[in-house]
């Protein structure tokens, strides 16, 4: 049975519309008939079992297990639902994805801060809200909240007199409250005084400066800034947004966002945003010029020393501190994903891949990966490089030898691997002397044939063929290269597109997405089939053969009757399949003739089972 604290006098304080979990308990820790330290308080509202700062969960603020939800809920006479609203995991789902968090490990709570830009630590805030009612919003800890609507002005994100991030958490106790055994005082800064300015351990008092006191840049007559504000409180309290004129969960609007704002950080500068006040475009200009300066000084450690020099930029890191720096970049990120269609979402993108050409010239490509380019935001990056795609065209997609009206197949007539005689009588040659295997490289031919047909990105591709999506990228442009670099190319884009036509006027066109989705489920050979077949040939070449021995003729028939990559077999997949697959290698090598012939005859047979209606 759980124990529940005592409820708190019945004169509860109420949660403040969008009040966040820290300050809610401050809140409710100055109220009190009696001084309450802070850790007293989280103590007997079921936050904490002992009054210890360690005890403090590194999610502090973000996420409570369901138990102690109920604990702070029954103690604060709040609603459970009242109670996590004022939690960061609200917005799971909806604007974070937090699906990976374990408030027990400091590094997960860390790692999910920078992927999901989130300020798990600190906040930004407004002064004049803070002022009104010293409650601090749970809004104010993600960067798409830069400017207060209601006060026309720009979020503060630095405390004037200590020089720190306010917020009054401490990264050092993975978001855990500072001077948790102070009573809190509400609208003050509770960070450590500027250094050198503050008495050393229980010395040490708080900061105290009045957050309402705090200047920043007010923000009227700037309307494209607000309006754009607007919108994103708009997309944080709703399930879908439109891209490109298409609805998406607000989720994937927000991961849309992070990385078009990623990409400006990477390469925009304060003349291509739009126009905003000159505090704001100062905050770019100041952001560019120090980009410039650790590119610079990358480049010199790299003459001195012969080596990289140090790691490269960052392309995608965590959430800028800056609310000024938001506010500058967020109005052009906004209007990008914001456009009617899909063909002004590529003309409105195309400066900014322009940008990003300049600073990474033949890797622009690896913007897909480093910005996590998805959906019509990865579409229209694909159409802003079309016309300049060397990948394409060294693959063939951009040739002279494409008819007219296309070709007449789709995904479902390709196996994984390309065929096995095509690929050995018309591409294996251009690839001798390389170190790719022929078992990737049929992968990868299989994803390029199937662009001839459907003009898709390569990622896409591969998912449609059931293949890894590094097979759509990385294995694709490596076959790529070794095509081009042995000097292949007119033969190569040749052959590619005699087997498309080919296959395009085949009337009779094998479906071997069927045939997989078919024997999603076949991961051994049966016992009695096996018998059978023995019996049909007259053989007893093995009356009772393993179960380990049946799983890898399953994964074999599979392969002959999909085409597929055998390792990709339900047979060889699962947890175990390293071991699997080791296995299956040594039967392989061991499996006679005889054998083959009954897997054969079997194979067959499930290729006429898969192929019947």
């Amino acid at each position: 049975m759980m124990y529940l604290p005592r409820q708190l006098p019945a004169s509860r304080v109420e949660p403040l519309p969008g009040e966040s979990f820290s300050s809610y308990v401050e809140r409710l820790a100055a109220t009190q008939p009696l001084p309450v330290p802070l850790i007293t308080l989280l103590f007997h509202i079921g936050i904490i079992d002992d009054e210890a700062v360690k005890l403090i969960s590194h999610g502090y603020g973000i996420t409570l297990p369901p138990e102690r939800l109920i604990l702070f809920a029954h103690a604060t006479r709040l609603s459970v639902p009242q109670a996590r609203s004022l939690l960061l995991e609200s917005y799971d789902g909806r604007v974070l994805d937090l699906t990976d968090l374990d408030p027990s490990d400091a590094n997960s709570v860390r790692y999910l801060a920078l992927r999901e830009w989130a300020y798990f630590v600190g906040s930004h805030f407004c002064p004049d809200c803070i002022g009104e009612d010293t409650a601090w919003r749970l809004a104010w800890k993600v960067p798409w909240s830069f400017a207060c609507v209601k006060h026309q002005r720009l979020l503060a994100d630095l405390c004037p007199r200590c020089a720190r991030r306010p917020g009054n958490l401490r990264s050092d106790l993975g978001g855990g409250p500072r001077f948790a055994s102070m009573r809190p005082e509400p609208g003050r800064c509770m960070n450590p005084p500027a250094v050198g300015s503050g008495g050393p351990g229980r010395l040490a008092l708080p900061c105290r400066q009045p957050l309402a006191q705090v200047k920043t840049l007010e923000l009227q007559g700037w309307d494209g800034a607000l309006q754009t504000q607007v919108k994103l409180d708009q997309a944080m309290q709703s399930g879908t947004v439109l891209v490109a004129g298409t609805p998406v969960p607000s989720l994937q609007y927000f991961q849309h966002l992070r990385s078009v704002c990623a990409m400006l950080l990477y390469s925009a500068f304060p003349e291509d945003l739009q126009v905003g006040p000159p505090e704001l475009l100062q905050a770019v200009r100041g952001y560019a010029e120090n980009r410039t300066d650790a590119l610079e000084e990358r480049i010199v450690q790299q003459q001195k020393s012969g080596t990289r020099g140090g790691p490269a930029p960052a392309a995608y890191r965590g959430a800028p501190q800056s609310a000024a720096l938001m506010a500058a970049i967020l109005p052009t990120a906004v209007e990008m994903l914001g456009s009617p269609s899909p063909t002004v979402l590529q003309t409105q993108l195309a400066w900014l891949v322009d940008r990003m050409r300049d600073r990474k010239a033949n890797k622009v490509r690896n913007a897909v990966s480093d910005y996590n380019l998805s959906g019509p935001l990865l579409v229209a990056f694909d159409a802003c490089l079309a016309p300049r795609a060397e990948f394409n065209r060294r693959h063939g997609v951009a040739s002279h030898h494409s008819p007219q009206d296309g070709y007449q197949f789709t995904a479902a007539h390709i196996p994984q691997l390309l065929w096995k005689d095509e690929f050995e009588q018309r591409f294996k040659r251009f690839l001798a002397g390389s170190d790719i295997t022929d078992m990737a490289a049929r992968r990868a031919l299989a994803v390029v044939l199937l662009r001839l047909a459907v003009p898709e990105p390569w990622s896409t591709l591969a998912h449609l063929l059931d293949l890894p999506a590094n097979t759509g990228r990385s294995l694709v442009n490596k076959l790529g290269t070794i095509i081009n670099g042995f000097g292949h190319q007119v033969e190569y884009n040749r052959m590619l597109h005699e087997l498309a036509q080919q296959l395009s006027s085949n009337k009779r066109k094998t479906n071997y997405a069927r045939r997989r989705k078919r024997m999603q489920d076949y991961t051994e050979l049966p016992l009695d089939t096996w018998v059978a077949l023995e019996h049909e040939h007259g053989t007893n070449l093995w009356a009772t053969p393993t179960p380990a021995f049946r799983r890898s003729a399953a994964a074999w028939i599979w392969t002959e009757v999909t085409g597929g990559d055998r390792y990709l077999s339900p047979a060889l997949s699962g947890d175990k399949s390293e071991n699997l697959r080791e296995v299956y290698r040594r039967h392989i090598s061991e499996m006679s003739a005889s054998i083959l012939v009954l897997l054969q005859d079997q194979a067959a047979r499930m290729a006429r089972t898969c192929d019947s209606h």
